[in-house]
């Protein structure tokens, strides 16, 4: 049990208290402490241990706060076993989370110490760099500086809440160029919240207590370069598609122009190489109608084309008119091209 000898907790607040277990604001701009959501995740952990949690309280005599907790009692001859070092506990996945996101930056605004404090124990082991601001307007002064990859931004937050931050970066962004991710985390799970947040501009959606996958999950998609390969070489394809994954990108493999603007229309890509010998004009028409997407995604793609030795520069001309940027020849230097896309895309 834990005593308070405060001023008490009037029946009707209690009642919110034991039966829900909800917030007592509804505001998204929190400027005062609340209890419910420090309830909320206490009376899970006591359910799932097979407890119950209550408080006692009368106005003017303080309150207390209690829980029970179901212990299984060893033997004599049981023993505790010793926790198993940390390397063991390490599984493949980790290994592949802590391989893609290693070295990133990001941009953590949360008001509470404790949810500060959980988030940068899971994030940091990954190899994450975090940076920790209190308030929207914090969050924003630090976004616009360009230094970070993605922000995980509390809703509820003081002097600025969470939605506001977002609105003013990505008014920014319009003047300015480019775009940050942004994953809203928030207490709320009512029906609209969702839809609040990606109207305001973020990105994704997370709902408090966090779960580490779906935490690392979403930070994958945001955090990791994306690259949609179109090479009819077979063998250049593989050679290609194997450096980028062994550079932590995420592939994506079309084998025609058509199904190469399929897939840019489900999802913006960092990268595109497309085969120009093997698509001619389809080609041409295909750069193009990627463009057009990009101008409702708000990200550009560096589009690379791949030519043969004996393409002409008419050809060529054709396609830099229709939104590809530069150019690679066959036969790949595999060297060449991981040096220059280490350069275009650095972390």
């Amino acid at each position: 049990s834990v005593v308070d000898t405060g001023i008490g907790i009037p029946p009707e607040k209690q009642k919110i208290i034991t039966d829900t277990f909800n917030q007592t604001y509804t505001s998204y701009s929190r400027k005062f402490w609340g209890g419910g959501l420090g309830l909320t995740i206490s009376a899970q952990l006591v359910h799932l241990a097979g407890g119950e949690i209550g408080l006692e309280s009368s106005p003017g005599q303080g309150a207390t706060f209690w829980f029970t907790w179901k212990y299984t009692q060893l033997s004599g001859e049981q023993s505790v076993k010793k926790p198993a070092s940390p390397s063991a506990s390490v599984t493949d996945r980790d290994q592949t989370t802590n391989f893609m996101l290693g070295g990133a930056k990001v941009l953590l605004a949360e008001d509470e110490p404790i949810s500060r404090i959980l988030i940068e124990t899971l994030l940091e082991p990954a190899g994450l760099q975090v940076e920790v601001v209190e308030n929207g307007r914090q969050a924003f002064e630090k976004a616009v500086t360009g230094d970070y990859q993605t922000i995980l931004m509390d809703v509820q937050m003081p002097v600025m809440d969470g939605l506001e931050a977002t609105r003013e970066i990505r008014n920014y962004e319009r003047q300015h160029g480019g775009h940050l991710p942004i994953i809203a985390l928030t207490a709320h799970a009512m029906h609209g919240d969702r839809e609040k947040c990606l109207q305001a501009g973020m990105d994704d959606y997370l709902t408090k207590p966090l779960g580490k996958t779906e935490l690392f999950d979403a930070l994958t998609r945001y955090l990791t370069n994306t690259a949609l390969v179109v090479d009819g070489d077979a063998t250049s394809q593989q050679t290609v598609v194997e450096l980028l994954i062994e550079s932590g990108w995420r592939v994506t493999i079309a084998e025609t122009g058509r199904s190469a603007m399929y897939e840019a229309s489900l999802s913006p890509f960092d990268l595109i190489l497309l085969d120009t010998t093997m698509l001619q004009d389809d080609g041409i028409e295909t750069a193009k109608i990627i463009r057009r997407l990009e101008e409702y995604s708000g990200r550009k793609a560096l589009i690379l084309g791949i030519e043969s030795s004996s393409a002409g520069d008419e050809l060529e001309k054709k396609y830099r008119d229709s939104g590809v940027d530069s150019f690679i020849k066959r036969p790949i230097d595999i060297k060449e091209l991981k040096n220059y896309l280490g350069q275009r895309f650095q972390r």
